[in-house]
This record gives structure tokens, sequence and C-alpha cells, in this order.
């Protein structure tokens, strides 16, 4: 599933993405109907504790044009 967001534009060339979001979408169906397990982003995610997200890593090489953030659900112990 892609997400597409206004703010966020796509680019040929390297810039710094300064910005963060708040992603608004309903969780619960993409965890249950998508089996969503994990996001990448090329910006991060404002309200990921809300949305029970923890970033794992934010990947990002010299001669890549974007930063990656993988975000993954909280995994809550019961």
């Amino acid at each position: 599933m892609y997400l597409y967001h206004s703010v966020v534009d796509y680019n040929m060339i390297k810039k710094d993405i300064t910005t963060t979001l708040e992603l608004s979408i309903d969780m619960d169906v993409f965890r249950n109907d998508f089996n969503g397990k994990y996001i990448l982003s090329s910006v991060a995610i404002a309200n990921s504790e809300t949305l029970d997200l923890v970033l794992i890593n934010r990947y990002e090489q010299e001669r890549s044009i974007y930063s990656i953030y993988l975000l993954k659900f909280r995994i809550s112990e019961s």
C-alpha cells in the first residue's frame, strides 16, 4: 500500500527534508485488514507514539536521494 501526502513531493535530486508529518490513517484497519506490520516513510512520523509505532532505524546513504524511516507496530505484552 502506498500513501502520498501533498506536503512531501517526489524529487529526483537529494535534498534534506525537515518536515515531519502526522499520519492520519485508521491503524486498526491497516493492521487487521491489510496485515500491516511496518511503515516505510521518507519523513519522520510526528505522532508515531500515539499510533503505537516504534522507530526501528533511519537509513541514509550519501548517494541516496531520500532518507528512509522504518517503523514497526509495538507488540503489547499480555
